[in-house]
């Protein structure tokens, strides 16, 4: 891998909660932490892409629900093996 995976779940994990860089997880993002980091409970979506799930009390309380956090193909270029079927 050539990038973090944990960094490209994070930033994505920001955007779609609206999240600065800098922002806590736990205050802001509803997390028991202030991190968030790969699942391997993913799959693998129609546009070839991943999309990572967190079942309810994963990594937040029960009443946030499910996480869920699409990568398309284009975000995972930088962490994905040459020969994977995500190419």
């Amino acid at each position: 891998m050539k990038r973090n995976s944990n960094a490209i779940i994070d930033k994505k994990f920001r955007e779609q909660k609206g999240l600065k860089p800098g922002d806590n997880l736990s205050e802001k993002g509803d997390l028991f932490e202030n991190k968030i980091e790969l699942t391997y409970n993913a799959g693998i979506t129609k546009e070839k892409g991943l999309e990572f799930i967190y079942n309810a009390s994963d990594i937040a309380p029960y009443a946030v629900g499910p996480i869920s956090i699409k990568l398309s193909n284009a975000e995972l270029q930088d962490i994905i093996a040459p020969n994977s079927v995500l190419k």
